[in-house]
């Protein structure tokens, strides 16, 4: 799929944006029904709606050129390398068509501490949430100590955060009794197993009891 080259003068270019003295040559009615800032500056007493220039002192080119070629057809789709200054460029424009666009993207991913940190910058709750189910399988002490990105995680996100680690460890506490349970019921089995049974079965119910005990604190330890 080719998306457009802003380096060149087309048909359809009424205005040249400029940004690290670069030259991008773009449509007016594409910026207007995408942003209410570029609308006003070409449609108010700004200079620029006289002017076939808009300047962006700023703004690097490489950044305007990718949130045109987002934003023009086909649309270049928002990845993990390019959403954090999409989601900047699109708040600096109040482009809320982009804005939507981030954070469906955040909402389709699995959620990692730097996700949830633009999350908590943009106010997408239901990314924070989703966030939130993920990282509660991997937070831990460690991370909570020496991790230098936590120390920018708010309050109320600290709070989503944390309660939903504290559910999943006591889901996994209140599985871990369950087994604990099962397998003591089985000893209490044994023990009124006369002779040999008693013997055989203990042998093998000694050995589950091992596995299972084994097994769960491999999962606790890694949950």
């Amino acid at each position: 799929m080719e998306f457009p080259d802003f380096s060149k003068p087309t048909v359809m270019c009424d205005v040249i944006v400029v940004a690290d003295t670069k030259k991008l040559y773009c449509n007016k009615a594409i910026l207007s029904i995408w942003s209410p800032v570029f609308e006003t500056m070409f449609k108010s007493n700004f200079k620029e709606k006289d002017s076939n220039e808009v300047q962006l002192p700023d703004k690097s080119y490489d950044d305007i050129y990718e949130l045109l070629q987002v934003i023009y057809p086909p649309n270049k789709p928002i990845t993990i390398v390019n959403v954090e200054r999409m989601l900047e460029l699109a708040d600096e424009y109040q482009m809320i068509e982009l804005n939507k666009r981030c954070r469906t993207f955040l909402m389709q991913q699995r959620g990692t501490l730097e996700i949830l940190l633009l999350a908590q910058r943009y106010q997408f709750d239901d990314v924070v949430k989703r966030c939130a189910d993920h990282l509660k399988h991997t937070i831990n002490s460690n991370i909570l100590a020496t991790d230098s990105k936590i120390k920018e995680v708010n309050l109320e996100t600290m709070n989503a955060l944390l309660v939903a680690r504290i559910k999943h460890l006591e889901t996994l506490l209140d599985s871990f009794k369950k087994k604990v349970s099962g397998a003591c019921e089985k000893f209490r089995e044994i023990k009124a197993l006369p002779g040999k049974k008693l013997i055989i079965k203990f042998k093998h119910q000694i050995f589950l009891f091992f596995f299972i005990t084994v097994y769960i604190l491999y999962n606790v330890k890694n949950k």
